[in-house]
């Protein structure tokens, strides 16, 4: 199955078989971990393949496998580090594995060459049948809340993960260009989200990308317009 295919039918896994992926498809994935496409090319990160011991989890569930992403902290890492893991998801899922965002799970060590843990991927066998699901099953805010017009182009960002299922991004169009922008927090979802609604931006861009993968290209523009109780983020073209 195709990445741009998986977009549409993806699922969170939360419960998995305790045992170890078989060699040849964790090495696709190591493989495939190996070049992710930024969309902030100047910032350095790596990617690290984790067992259950390396991991501090909160969570009610484990995993037999997890991934997480370092990075340098510098203007839209965040936004980086999400584009870059929901590719990893999404290829993880296309091997017909389960894989979970796992924001109350950190790493052992939270700092590695220099760089700063991010957010990991839990992944492994599926302990259930329904490890995908039809696009009819996302529970989703409608098109008209996400962005300044109807856009099936922009359906691929709709779909995309979030944490608490927060949804923060809105989309606006400028001739070919288009505006991305990100929900402000109030003061308690400053306090349960943090900075992860920056990481879910990525995801959103990740799932445009994958969809128009020879097109797609971000940038910072000059002025684009701002939109109320959200702050601008970037832009791009497809």
């Amino acid at each position: 199955m195709e990445l741009k295919e998986v977009v549409f039918c993806r699922k969170s896994t939360r419960k998995y078989l305790m045992e170890e992926v078989d060699s040849i498809t964790y090495n696709k994935i190591k493989d495939y971990s190996s070049h992710l496409k930024r969309c902030e090319q100047d910032i350095k990160t790596e990617i690290k393949f984790l067992e259950p011991k390396d991991v501090l989890s909160f969570l009610p569930f484990k995993a037999p496998h997890y991934v997480a992403i370092y990075s340098e902290e510098k203007s839209n890492y965040l936004t980086n580090a999400g584009f870059m893991l929901e590719q990893l998801d999404l290829f993880i899922q296309s091997q017909g594995l389960g894989c979970c965002w796992v924001g109350l799970a950190k790493a052992a060590k939270l700092e590695s060459n220099g760089l700063k843990f991010v957010i990991m991927l839990a992944f492994g066998k599926p302990g259930c049948e329904d490890a995908l699901r039809p696009v009819e099953a996302f529970k989703r805010k409608p098109m008209n809340e996400i962005c300044d017009f109807f856009d099936e182009k922009l359906e691929p960002a709709r779909l995309a993960p979030s944490s608490m299922n927060s949804q923060p991004w809105y989309f606006t169009h400028e001739d070919d260009i288009y505006h991305v922008f990100c929900k402000t927090p109030n003061i308690l979802e400053s306090i349960a989200l943090k900075n992860f609604n920056k990481i879910d931006i990525g995801c959103a861009l990740c799932n445009i990308y994958v969809n128009n993968s020879e097109t797609f290209e971000t940038f910072k523009a000059a002025a684009a317009k701002p939109v109320n109780k959200y702050y601008y983020v970037c832009s791009f073209k497809i």
